[in-house]
Order: C-alpha cells, then sequence, then structure tokens
C-alpha cells in the first residue's frame, strides 16, 4: 500500500506541504516590547516569511501587536494516514 498526495480536482501529483500561519502575540503587562524574535517549531517545519503586524514599523513587537509569519510543514505518509 502507498499514499499520494492529490490536488483538490483528483490530479496527482499533489501538494507536497502545508502552509499555515503562525501569530505571535505581546501581552506583556509591564509595557515591554520584544525584539530579536526567535520561533522553533521543530525539526519539520520552516518559518517564512514575516506577514506583517508590526503597526508602528518600530522592529519591536510591542505590547497588543500581533506579528504574522508564514510556515510551512510537509506533508509525509504519517500525514495521510
Amino acid at each position: 500500500l502507498s499514499s499520494a498526495t492529490q490536488t483538490f480536482n483528483g490530479d496527482s501529483p499533489g501538494c507536497t506541504k502545508i502552509r499555515f500561519v503562525v501569530r505571535v502575540l505581546n501581552t506583556s503587562t509591564n509595557g515591554e516590547a520584544i525584539n530579536n524574535i526567535t520561533i522553533d517549531m521543530g525539526p519539520d517545519v520552516t518559518l517564512g516569511d514575516f506577514l506583517g503586524g508590526d503597526i508602528d514599523l518600530n522592529g519591536q513587537l510591542d505590547v497588543g501587536e500581533v506579528w504574522a509569519y508564514e510556515a510551512f510543514k510537509p506533508i509525509t505518509e504519517t500525514d495521510m494516514l
């Protein structure tokens, strides 16, 4: 037995990765801004482009800002079971 990905219309080959969005929210109650953010999603997830959320364009995740990043995970045989 084997598995294969298909497109929405049933064509093969289909998708090879899952794209999702990671959102990071600063909920500090002391008013700290965060910079040099590192996000480790594990060995199979690749963090992609910054999609937006830096409202005042200062390069710091300020209180109340929600930053969004694109992320990708390869689709594996295990995912298709």
